[in-house]
């Protein structure tokens, strides 16, 4: 087994806030991410896990790689190369920890890669960050067996999965507040809940849009909208739609994600404990 464990911030333990202002909150958010992430590697490799690859999806330094599990390697990025880089076909399993619920699901912190976007709709259908990684792991045929983050998060993705495992560490009360599990608890349901996905290693199928692919992202304000168009309008299948409305359209998935993050892939940072 060969897993590939994506990682965010917001979804972690404990985190009711976005990672800016008071330095101690953070220090203490990574403290509870990277504890959930230890709790998923070690899960990973009493199963018999041959290798585990974490990537660092929220950047700026939010997996402390000090306090990683030794056993595991770390993917970090100077820059944005690729929606999830380093992912590809050798990989068996795909883990999704930390993560959040979609811009407007009334989930804690909810968001749809950017604070900037109000929404995307892919080939007319509203998706989350959960929904986009699920179908950049199929193309790979990577299977996501678990997730973790709040009871909003975990619900997305059986959306598109009914019978993947998730770990609920808090519960949504509003977008900035949240009913918090103990960390104890939390990594030991993290544990678990792996160690019950890879038992039942079941195979899946989940209906993706066929191609070719159409996908708008709606920003907020059309002062983030029109830069962003200008910079991807280099790109073929990229027009926009009107002042707030950047609209892809390709016939493969991951182009189609090169052209979104609006960089080409080139290379990724991978730091070997």
């Amino acid at each position: 087994m060969k897993i590939y464990l994506f990682t965010d911030l917001e979804g972690a333990t404990g985190v009711v806030n976005y990672d800016y202002g008071d330095p101690e909150r953070r220090r203490r958010d990574r403290e509870f991410l990277i504890g959930d992430i230890n709790a998923a590697i070690a899960s990973a490799y009493d199963c018999g896990a041959e290798s585990v690859v974490v990537y660092d999806g929220h950047g700026k330094d939010a997996v402390q790689s000090d306090k990683l599990d030794p056993r595991a390697t770390l993917i970090r990025r100077g820059r944005v190369e690729s929606y999830i880089p380093g992912l590809d076909r050798t990989f068996t399993h795909f883990i999704l920890i930390g993560f959040h619920s979609m811009a407007g699901s009334g989930g804690l912190l909810n968001h749809t890669h950017s604070r900037r976007v109000r929404r995307i709709i892919l080939n007319r259908q509203e998706i989350g960050e959960i929904g986009l990684s699920f179908i950049y792991a199929n193309y790979y045929g990577v299977k996501p067996i678990f997730i973790s983050g709040d009871d909003k998060a975990v619900e997305e993705a059986k959306l598109y999965l009914s019978d993947i495992e998730g770990a609920i560490v808090k519960r949504s009360i509003s977008e900035r507040c949240g009913e918090c599990f103990p960390p104890e608890q939390t990594f030991s349901l993290i544990y678990n809940g792996v160690k019950k996905a890879l038992a039942k290693d079941k195979s899946f199928h989940i209906s993706f849009p066929d191609p070719p692919y159409w996908m708008e992202v709606i920003y907020k304000n059309s002062w983030v909208a029109i830069p962003r168009y200008l910079i991807r309008s280099r790109f073929n299948g990229v027009t926009i739609k009107n002042l707030y409305t950047i609209r892809y359209k390709d016939e493969d998935f991951v182009r189609l994600m090169n052209k979104f993050i609006g960089l080409k892939i080139n290379r990724v940072k991978i730091l070997y404990k």
